[in-house]
């Protein structure tokens, strides 16, 4: 959930993968990601915007032999510039050569296509590259649900005090089951889950009783 904005789902389309020898941050390889300005929502230029990437490519594959890392850690997101970008590692298959992450994106036009890089081949880099500054200060609970009591993707942000829901397979990676009476996810009451003024709450749910109304979220205090 988020205190403003609103997340956006795209898929996106890759152009043919360039390749010029090693470059300046240590990468053997990259590939261009063009997000067309048709699939942004006239208005202002979105700063600080979660964009999440869902990409599959024969170069991503460990038959490839181009990423270095069995879990994909070697998989880098910059700008048109080079410019490393704060993203979460969501999940990587090498069969596929498939690669998911959020990416924090400083802005995203309406005007103009935004041109990411994919940068990958490097054996240095062994460990998960995710950022706590993917999701900025504006965000309080993050929360993918990919596991039992999953920690809240803010830095410093409030997690589940409970959990009793069962595992469920979501539209990115993992997710929870509830049975719709007893299952809950539970967060502790604190000044962070306290919200004044405009705010926003988003979920991703795939209910299966349409005929019900089920309160999907609420607050309350008890003594």
């Amino acid at each position: 959930q988020s205190a403003s904005g609103l997340l956006l789902l795209f898929i996106i389309l890759l152009v043919p993968m360039l390749s010029f020898g090693q470059f300046n941050n240590g990468y053997n390889f990259r590939m261009p990601i063009g997000i067309s300005e048709s699939m942004i929502p006239d208005g202002p230029t979105l700063t600080d915007f979660p964009l999440y990437i869902d990409v599959t490519s024969s170069n991503l594959s460990a038959a490839a032999a181009k990423v270095t890392s069995s879990n994909g850690y070697d998989i880098l997101i910059a700008d048109s510039l080079g410019n490393t970008l704060d993203y979460e590692f969501i999940a990587y298959n090498g069969t596929t050569g498939r690669f998911q992450a959020w990416v924090r994106l400083p802005s995203l036009s309406d005007v103009d296509t935004t041109v990411l890089y994919l940068y990958y081949g490097n054996s240095l880099v062994t460990t998960d590259p995710s950022v706590s500054g993917t999701w900025s200060s504006d965000f309080i609970i993050v929360d993918h649900m990919e596991s039992t009591g999953s920690a809240n993707a803010v830095s410093g942000g409030v997690s589940p005090s409970s959990d009793n829901t069962s595992s469920a397979t979501g539209l990115i990676n993992n997710a929870r089951s509830f049975n719709g009476s007893t299952q809950i996810v539970q967060y502790p009451h604190g000044t962070a889950t306290d919200r004044s003024g405009n705010f926003t709450i988003s979920m991703w749910i795939n209910s299966t009783n349409s005929g019900s109304s089920p309160d999907l979220m609420s607050k309350w205090s008890s003594n």
